[in-house]
């Protein structure tokens, strides 16, 4: 019973790695994107694509993936791209587009229809030119509109430059006259400490009568 669950999950991760690898191999090869659990061996009539083997392979493409054994899974997945190899389904019937274009060249169809066909068709594409006209002219007045909205930002910042430009120059002017300011402050408190210290040694020397002369602190 062990042994059987182990082939088993064997088998189905050896399933897993040749759809995985059948699916990148579609993709590669044809552009196609199909999800590996959609990757089949026996085709369906919707499928676009089939598998092209060389001969002595055919039995790996008469059975449904999930029927291989692991042995069979092994072989696929080593032939994958060497011993056969996804190629476009040959087409089997007439498209709507060349239905409609054959039906436009029907010899049985009368002129006067055929007429009424082109009319209609010119009306149809006269509207669409006119409706990509539209937006055409749409896409180019707004670029017009952000080119000129992009200048008044781009004049808006410069004036804010400038006029940052200004203020720094004003800051550094204050800066000048605080400090100016600032040493003639100094020098008028020096020139009074140097005033008051000869008129207190004059006081000393010669004290007035009446009261003392008071001076400020």
């Amino acid at each position: 019973m062990a042994h059987y669950q182990a082939s088993n999950l064997k088998r189905m991760e050896w399933n897993k790695i040749c759809r995985e690898q059948l699916s990148a191999h579609i993709y590669n090869r044809l552009g196609i994107l199909i999800e590996p659990a959609q990757v089949r061996l026996k085709i369906n009539t919707d499928d676009p694509y089939i598998w092209e083997k060389i001969e002595g392979k055919e039995h790996l493409f008469s059975r449904n993936m999930s029927d291989l054994s692991t042995g069979a899974l092994k072989e696929l997945y080593e032939g994958i791209g060497k011993s056969f190899a996804a190629v476009w389904k040959p087409p089997t019937r007439t498209s709507q587009a060349q239905e409609n274009c054959l039906h436009s060249f029907n010899p049985e169809v009368s002129f006067t229809v055929k007429i009424n066909e082109l009319e209609e068709c010119i009306t149809r594409l006269t509207h669409e030119l006119g409706v990509w006209r539209g937006q055409a002219a749409l896409e180019s007045e707004m670029k017009l509109r952000a080119v000129e909205e992009v200048d008044q930002l781009k004049k808006a910042i410069q004036e804010t430059q400038k006029d940052n430009r200004k203020l720094e120059q004003h800051v550094q002017e204050w800066k000048i006259i605080a400090e100016r300011s600032r040493s003639s402050t100094r020098k008028y408190s020096k020139g009074v400490s140097e005033i008051w210290a000869v008129l207190e040694e004059l006081i000393s020397e010669h004290p007035p009568d009446g009261h003392l002369l008071e001076i400020p602190e």
